[in-house]
């Protein structure tokens, strides 16, 4: 894990930095994340399609090998408050 701890935060880095707020409904920030994960599950041998469903939602599916393992994420998120005012 110490070899890739480097090359994960790095890629978690440019993961957290697409702006996914909603509203408003801008799948620009999701297209560029979709394109660099799909530069990344290609180069990793994955069988990758990305479906865009219209109104700012997007469809990733990555398949490599026989399956065993599904996961499934949502990432849009909130508007920050104007009157947050700690972590």
């Amino acid at each position: 894990m110490d070899g890739a701890l480097p090359d994960l935060l790095t890629l978690l880095e440019r993961l957290i930095a697409v702006d996914t707020r909603n509203p408003p409904r801008k799948p620009d920030g999701l297209v560029a994340l979709f394109a660099y994960v799909q530069a990344v599950t290609d180069a990793a041998g994955f069988d990758v399609e990305v479906r865009d469903l219209e109104d700012g939602c997007l469809w990733f599916r990555a398949v490599r090998g026989s399956g065993g393992m599904l996961m499934n994420f949502h990432v849009d998120t909130v508007p920050a408050d104007p009157a947050w005012e700690g972590d």
